[in-house]
């Protein structure tokens, strides 16, 4: 069957033979702390499993990254949430309330939660989220938006944004030493 056959542009491009190289150089598996919510920790635990049967059909790395820049936003979402930061804006004239929009969550949450130094991180995500979800074409950023480093990071990222406040403030200060 097809489906379980080696995609063959891992052994043109990477020379990845085995599965088992494969999973070594594609595949990550998370590591979150226990304050992270459960539902992001499952959520990431699917991209893992997409990252593996990348090995299969490539162009599952595509579903992958999204899948992970979802969650991205979904973990902004939550920790606003946590913050009691609403995530509409007040009614507008016609008493219709909208969603804000992520940027705009994010800034207040950094704000609100002393996490300022991960802004640059959020856009990151935010940049990546937009070329994949309005794509011109057919793409294939999944090989080439480092699936895998950005796994890692964004699983840091969220992490840091879970922290409780006082390790916060003992990484901000940290940080400031630097």
């Amino acid at each position: 069957m097809k489906w379980f056959e080696a995609d063959a542009i891992w052994d043109s491009l990477y020379k990845i033979t085995t599965k088992e190289d494969f999973v070594d150089k594609f595949v990550v598996e998370t590591k979150f702390h226990s304050k992270v919510p459960k539902d992001i920790v499952e959520a990431f635990e699917t991209v893992s499993y997409l990252l593996a049967n990348s090995y299969y059909h490539y162009n599952l790395l595509d579903v992958a990254l999204s899948k992970m820049l979802l969650i991205i936003e979904m973990a902004v979402k939550i920790k606003a949430k946590e913050l009691n930061i609403t995530l509409k804006l007040p009614p507008n004239k016609q008493g219709k309330t909208i969603d804000k929009k992520l940027f705009v969550l994010i800034d207040e949450v950094c704000k609100v939660a002393n996490l300022e130094f991960l802004i640059p991180d959020f856009d990151r995500a935010r940049n990546l989220r937009n070329s994949s979800m309005h794509p011109e074409g057919k793409s294939i950023m999944g090989i080439f938006s480092a699936t895998t480093k950005n796994f890692i990071h964004f699983n840091n990222v969220i992490n840091q944004l879970f922290l409780d406040s006082k390790e916060i403030s003992l990484l901000v200060s940290k940080r400031q030493v630097i």
